[in-house]
């Protein structure tokens, strides 16, 4: 498995532009991904209100879900600074939360329930390298692959 990761690895670090990030994407059967980004890319180009999409966001946002098959595919936006935001759902009513920042770091959230009063929650932050955010969210990842 880790040949294959630095294989994956290498593919990523090889594109050089965000088309072929997402031609990347598209080759690893992340199509809805790819869709995605290419929307959010066509956004960025074509209206000027919309901030440039962050490159750097995007090879991290490819590195996660490349290298990493126990990440389902997430809902994607972008933030007012062009950096890409990954949310998916924890079942049975939470929420976990990426910002893929420029640094290859990834700032994260994710919380087990709404703040509702006698009602136990879990949560879990912080702004950490990659490998290191993802055992912070293990659990959470659990919960999403049982959904």
């Amino acid at each position: 498995m880790v040949t294959q990761e630095i294989d994956h690895r290498g593919r990523i670090a090889a594109a050089a532009t965000p088309d072929e990030v997402i031609e990347v994407l598209r080759a690893f059967g992340l199509e809805s991904v790819a869709e995605r980004l290419a929307y959010l890319l066509g956004l960025s180009i074509d209206d000027p209100e919309e901030p440039p999409l962050n490159f750097e966001s995007m090879l991290a946002l490819a590195d996660l879900l490349v290298c990493n098959d126990r990440v389902p595919e997430p809902v994607l936006s972008t933030d007012p600074d062009g950096l890409l935001l990954a949310e998916w759902r924890v079942p049975p009513e939470g929420l976990m939360a990426f910002e893929f920042l420029p640094d290859g770091r990834i700032r994260f959230a994710a919380i087990s329930a709404p703040a509702t009063r006698g009602t136990e929650r879990t949560s879990v932050y912080g702004t950490l390298p990659k490998d290191e955010a993802l055992a912070a969210v293990a659990p959470f990842l659990l919960e999403i692959g049982h959904s």
